[in-house]
């Protein structure tokens, strides 16, 4: 029954953080470790997930040692999770430890990092990364070019930005979804290549959605 009961526990907890319910993550994972009940990985990442949404760095960075003294970091998942937390708390520095002091990385761990590199505007970085990905002979997918797409935007790197959409499609063989167009878009509107946008946004095979919308309209509105 007590398995039962911390099996339960540990998917209320993850089902929490999946909802946006990110407080009462936090309340539950807070009650977990006072009723002496150990969190599994599932768990442990849906904490971080929880302190990602609330930018509470304090609270990552305990649950970090948490995990630590738990011997939980060993977990590939749970590592990429604490990569984002960091990244998304405004330490990309501490992010980058975490991930340099991987015994083994992966696709998804280089691509968190890059998106996190993204957040943070750091065009440079996240290139460097996705170059060593691949000379690494590491397959992107589609995560990671999100990430790169969305580093080249904020740092405005737009050739650059072009150039990886294009192997995206012609080399890598991932047909782009809303969320990468949504990202050239971005792109292209923040260097003032509206029409460029505009031509994007009516050659696309998909419908676009409210966001690419709002985007053109921002970008136009900023314009006039």
């Amino acid at each position: 029954m007590a398995d039962k009961n911390l099996v339960s526990w540990n998917a209320m907890l993850a089902g929490y953080s999946q909802n946006g319910l990110a407080y009462e993550a936090l309340i539950l994972f807070r009650q977990m470790l006072s009723d002496g009940m150990q969190p599994f990985e599932i768990a442990i990442m849906s904490v971080f997930g929880a302190c990602s949404q609330l930018s509470a760095l304090r609270l990552g960075k305990e649950t970090h040692c948490f995990a630590l003294k738990s011997q939980l970091t060993e977990d590939m998942f749970v590592g990429c999770s604490i990569i984002d937390m960091y990244a998304k708390c405004g330490c990309i520095e501490q992010a980058k430890r975490v991930f340099d002091g991987l015994k083994q990385k992966d696709v998804a761990s280089y691509s968190v990092l890059i998106a996190g590199y993204g957040i943070h505007g750091s065009g440079k970085e996240a290139i460097e990364l996705f170059e060593e990905m691949i000379r690494l002979s590491l397959k992107p997918d589609g995560f990671t070019f999100v990430g790169i797409l969305m580093a080249c935007s904020h740092a405005g790197l737009v050739e650059e930005g072009l150039k990886y959409f294009n192997q995206m499609q012609n080399f890598h063989g991932i047909e782009p979804k809303l969320e990468h167009y949504a990202c050239v878009v971005d792109m292209l509107g923040r260097a003032g290549r509206l029409d460029d946008a505009l031509k994007l946004v009516d050659e696309m095979p998909l419908e676009p959605d409210g966001g690419i919308w709002s985007s053109l309209a921002q970008f136009l509105q900023d314009l006039w």
